[in-house]
């Protein structure tokens, strides 16, 4: 599989009907998701469109995600390196299953 493109990435769009997108980080920008809406098409199992606002506040999401990442994996590591596993069980189990969630990853290649 390929690296995905670097980060920072950014939210854009044109007006309120029209699509919105997440490119890579500039100079070299390029898309990396267009939100579509529009038409559902039926017999093909696709879901029913989404609204303008939802496809933002969707690419927001995934942007606010996706560049903050990597600096919210090295915080969990740093915070499970300070804590003291007797008084807070809990918080290092969490601690350990966001971390191993993070590494593994939960996306697959579609088949």
């Amino acid at each position: 599989m390929s690296e995905h493109t670097p980060t920072p990435y950014t939210v854009h769009c044109q007006g309120e009907k029209e699509f919105v997108w997440i490119i890579g980080p500039e100079p070299d920008s390029h898309f990396i998701v267009k939100m579509l809406g529009g038409s559902p098409v039926s017999g093909h199992g696709i879901p029913q469109p989404i609204t303008h606002s939802e496809q933002l506040a969707n690419a927001i999401f995934f942007v606010n995600a996706c560049n903050n990442y990597q600096s919210l994996l090295e915080a969990c590591k740093a915070a499970q390196g300070q804590i003291d596993y007797e008084q807070c069980t809990d918080a290092s189990v969490l601690l350990e299953e966001a971390i191993a969630k993070a590494e593994a990853g939960q996306a697959k290649e579609p088949t």
